[in-house]
Order: structure tokens, then C-alpha cells, then sequence
């Protein structure tokens, strides 16, 4: 395979002996990585130190200097966590081998912080502190808003369940959005009366479509999320000793999507069950041990504030993930103050085949936000396209 009139060789056995030599630099730094990696398996993550350094060119450079340097630094405190290698073989047409290789962290930034900065003369120096790995599931980042459309629920009662309940599981799709309207971190928009159709939404376009001018389409901006609640009511008869007992099942389930693309994010579900009443030959002790009304919807109701939360947290959990656009040499992510990036802001490049860049925020609006790498000297082109983390949120 030939590429700009060089030929290209991807690895094969022939090639091991002069890869080794040429590569062992890149594979030390992979195996302290790797053995890292593992040490780290049993916590989900560690903290490393590292020091960047930039040369200062000239006063007006100082600025400069100092994010080239913090790059380094981060970029350091990354590769403790572990390394991926890419890379592959070219053999020009005199026969020359040439290497060429993309050595990247495999490990995420949780969080870190500036310890020390030190400016002589010609050189800029920033030392960090750093948590490196992934947070235990208990643990997650800072808070930080979520926007939520709540769309048409869907609503199922077994045969076998008591007549009256029927009206309790609509109910408790309303005790659901009261719950998420009080949530401190959950910003609801109600659309309970308008089901989710991704395909509909995928083949309107909303310029020329009656429905959307007249009365207008609800849809989920980029950065937010599409909830279809789905409560489920089941009653069954387990026994007991000496007599049986008829008890509700109640599964509760949140599907969400990502908004534009209205891919599915996760599924979040709980059941609870509830007694109802006790099954005797006896009508009058039957009577006499049917569960209040009033305390079997309590205990329905009741799951809802747990339900909520944790949802909340486990969307908190979930890294804040964008695509780069290139306009106009600007860089531009279509995510905002509403979604907790701010000024100054960092980001990390999340491809696996690109150079590892961070990118500051220089710009925040409420759904965009602008960003420069932290090195000038990068070439934006590079970027278009690429993804990018947010390490950097506020609540």
C-alpha cells in the first residue's frame, strides 16, 4: 500500500527485529503503562505528580509558555495512568525504514491541580497534582445540571391488578416530574402528552412541515436528554405459611436517549413490591387484612424520590462528551453554560488515531462555547472533527 509515493508496510514478522530496536523507547514507557494500569485495577484510580516546562521566546510569550507547559504537565500525569500505541511501518523507494507512531494516555483525567509555578529567564515551568483512572460507581464528578425533556409514558396494568390501582399508575407518572421539577440538578420540560418518535423527528424538516409551523415539534438540543418513563403494575399470589398473600410488583423504568441524535443513553430501572392482602378461605379475614389504599399508594409514591436521584447521579457519572467544528479557524462545541462548561474550561481530544490535545474554553455562551488549544502551535485543522471531554464543569 503506497501513501503520498511512500510505501506502507503494517507490522509483520519480518520486521520484528528492526521494529524492536527502533520502538523499545515506546514500548518501556507501554509496559510501565500497563503494570500501572493494574495497579491501579483494585481502587479506579491514583494520583500522580508531574512537572511541564516551555520555553519563554520573548515577555509577551509568558502566557503562551505557560499553557504549553500545563500541557506537558497534564499530558504527563495521563501517561502514569497508562499508554496506547499506534503505529506503523514505511519503506520509502531506496529501501530507508522509517517509524512512525501516536503514543496516547489510556487513562482519563479526573481532576488535578496546579502546584507549583515556577518562571526563570527563558523557561516557564508548571508542576500538578492529579487524580488519574476511573472514579469508584459511587463516587462521581461535581454535580452539575441536566436538561430534560420528559416525553408520553408508557403505562402497563396487569389483569390480575385490583381496578383501583388502574388510576394510581397514572398518578405516579405526575408524582415522577414533581420529583424531577424539585431534583436541585434536573432542569424538566414537560412533553408528557407527545410520544418520542426518533423517526418522525429524523424525517421532518421543520422549515417546510405544517405541523412543526402551526403548532411546533418538541425536540432535545445537543448536550440534553429525552426521558420515556414506563411504570409497569403486576399483582401475584406467593405463599405463605398456612395462608397465601396477594402482592404488587411495581417497576419503574426511565429511557434515555441523547438529544439530536436521540441515541440511547441508559435505562435506569427499580421495582418495589407491595402487599396487598391475605388469601384465606375466610372472606372476612381477607377483608380484614386488604392493605389501606392510602399506604399502598404512599409506598408507590415513595420510590419515587430514590428513583430520581439516583438517575440524576448516574447521568452525573456519564462524561461530557462533544464533537469539534471547525469555522472560520474558530473551534466551536455545541454545548454551554446549561450544560456546566464555563471560561476556561479544559478539554482533552478522546480519539484514539489523533495527537493527545488539551483545549481551553476562551468563550462560554449559554449552548456554545469556543475553544484554543492550549498550544497554539497545534494545527486546528487537525481537530476538526475530533472528540472532546470536558474535565472542567461547574454546577
Amino acid at each position: 500500500m503506497k501513501k503520498n509515493g511512500v510505501s506502507i508496510i503494517p507490522f509483520s514478522l519480518p520486521n520484528w527485529f528492526v521494529l524492536i530496536i527502533a520502538v523499545l523507547p515506546v514500548w518501556f514507557v507501554l509496559l510501565c503503562g500497563l503494570f500501572m494500569s493494574a495497579a491501579m485495577g483494585a481502587e479506579g484510580f491514583r494520583f500522580a505528580e508531574a512537572t511541564g516546562r516551555a520555553v519563554i521566546m520573548d515577555d509577551a510569550a509568558q502566557d503562551e509558555a505557560r499553557m504549553i507547559a500545563l500541557e506537558d504537565a497534564l499530558y504527563q500525569v495521563a501517561l502514569q495512568g497508562g499508554a496506547e500505541v499506534n503505529g506503523f511501518s514505511a519503506v520509502s523507494a531506496d529501501t530507508t525504514l522509517s517509524d512512525h507512531f501516536i503514543v496516547r494516555p489510556s487513562s482519563r483525567i479526573l481532576d488535578y491541580t496546579i502546584t507549583n509555578e515556577i518562571v526563570d529567564d527563558q523557561h516557564y515551568m508548571v508542576s500538578v497534582r492529579a487524580a488519574v483512572g476511573e472514579l469508584p460507581k459511587a463516587e462521581c464528578a461535581t454535580p452539575r445540571h441536566h436538561n430534560v425533556t420528559v416525553f408520553a409514558p408508557s403505562i402497563y396494568v396487569g389483569p390480575t391488578v385490583p381496578a383501583w390501582l388502574a388510576p394510581i399508575a397514572r398518578t405516579s407518572v405526575t408524582e415522577m416530574l414533581i420529583q424531577m421539577e424539585r431534583h436541585p440538578n434536573l432542569k424538566t420540560r414537560r412533553a408528557i402528552t407527545t410520544p418520542l418518535d426518533v423517526a418522525a423527528l429524523a424525517r421532518t424538516n421543520d422549515a417546510f412541515d405544517y405541523t412543526s409551523l402551526t403548532q411546533g415539534r418538541v425536540r432535545v438540543a445537543t448536550g440534553d436528554f429525552a426521558f420515556t418513563p414506563e411504570i409497569s403494575f403486576n399483582a401475584r399470589k406467593i405463599g405463605k405459611f398456612l395462608r397465601d398473600e396477594m402482592v404488587l410488583d411495581v417497576t419503574v423504568t426511565m429511557h434515555v436517549a441523547d438529544g439530536l441524535s436521540y441515541t440511547p443513553v441508559l435505562d435506569h430501572s427499580v421495582t418495589q413490591t407491595i402487599k396487598l392482602s391475605d388469601i384465606s378461605p375466610s372472606r372476612t379475614l381477607n377483608v380484614l387484612t386488604r392493605g389501606k389504599r392510602k399506604a399502598v399508594t404512599a409506598n408507590i409514591f415513595g420510590m419515587m424520590p430514590g428513583f430520581i436521584n439516583d438517575l440524576s447521579q448516574q447521568l452525573t457519572c456519564r462524561p461530557l462528551v462533544s464533537t469539534l467544528t471547525l469555522a472560520d479557524g474558530v473551534l466551536t462545541v455545541p454545548l454551554g453554560k446549561t450544560h456546566g462548561v464555563g471560561q476556561n474550561s479544559l478539554a482533552v481530544t478522546s480519539g484514539t488515531d489523533t495527537l493527545w490535545t488539551i483545549l481551553r474554553v476562551s468563550k462560554a455562551d449559554a449552548r456554545s462555547v469556543v475553544l484554543e488549544p492550549l498550544n497554539p502551535a497545534r494545527d486546528k485543522n487537525m481537530l476538526q472533527g475530533a472528540k472532546v471531554e470536558f474535565m472542567e464543569l461547574t454546577q
